[in-house]
């Protein structure tokens, strides 16, 4: 599985709410926060972003419990969220089109 690193971009205008947040001591353990001052109260020069066709689409799927068990144990030990590295390995295989060995029995 691929290392991914990430930063957190944050807009200065939430900053003050950013310890209501779940977990927003172990988001600042575990992330570099880079705040940006923006003024929000002017979108004249605001840019759309160019990811929001790579946003994750939320689905309903049934895997099995042992390959959540997994997932999980693999969280414990990178510190990513099990689902995250669900999806980091979906990518890899999509990334290297890798084919399913699917043998009926």
């Amino acid at each position: 599985i691929l290392k991914q690193i990430f930063s957190l971009f944050y807009g200065s205008d939430n900053l003050a709410e950013f310890d209501t947040w779940c977990n927003y001591k172990e988001i600042l353990k575990k992330y570099k926060l880079l705040v940006i001052d923006r003024d929000i109260s002017n979108f004249d020069k605001a840019v759309k972003n160019p990811y929001a066709k790579e946003l994750k689409q939320q689905i309903t799927i049934k895997i099995s419990p042992s390959t959540i068990e997994y997932f999980k144990q693999e969280s414990v030990e990178t510190g990513i969220p099990y689902q995250t590295l669900i999806n980091m390995y979906l990518d890899e295989c999509v990334r290297e089109k890798r084919k399913l060995k699917i043998e009926w029995v």
